[in-house]
């Protein structure tokens, strides 16, 4: 097992234990160097200049990878279809479909710039109580995009 798969798995065992602590999940993103590890809480997110800020800072630390931990809306996509295409040409958000339409999801990004992208997703349930609980974890492989995607820095 790599460092970066051995972070990523601690990662993710992490980030499940904040969900189902009922603790609020901050973003979170690690920058892997061959000086370390560094952990970088995002306080606030400005979605329209992360890349440009992110990638600075990923060269700064001299960062070879990252890993992003956040919460997040997903929905399921038919491809063609109205809303599909309402959503891919941004006319909507994910945030603003119908709650049944949509899911609480913590995502995991793993990126190494300019070579792997893989991205781990998890839904976020509530049980009879009203405590959370994440399920299992699916993995997507290559081509995700999106203004917090970042591929290259």
């Amino acid at each position: 097992m790599t460092i970066l798969e051995e972070i990523t798995d601690f990662a993710k065992e992490q980030a499940r234990t904040i969900v189902e602590s009922g603790k609020e999940h901050q973003p979170v993103m690690l920058a892997l160097s061959s000086g370390g590890v560094n952990l970088i809480h995002m306080v606030e997110i400005n979605k329209d200049n992360f890349r440009q800020r992110i990638s600075g800072l990923l060269r700064k630390l001299d960062a070879y990878a990252y890993i992003y931990i956040n919460e997040a809306w997903g929905t399921r996509l038919v491809m063609n279809s109205p809303r599909a295409k309402r959503v891919l040409s941004g006319e909507i958000s994910i945030s603003g479909l119908p709650l049944d339409d949509r899911e609480e999801i913590l995502t995991v990004m793993v990126v190494e710039n300019r070579k792997s992208f893989i991205c781990w997703s998890a839904k976020i349930g509530y049980n009879p109580e009203g405590k959370r609980y994440l399920g299992e974890w699916e993995g997507m492989e290559g081509a995700i995009g999106g203004r917090l995607v970042l591929k290259e820095w």
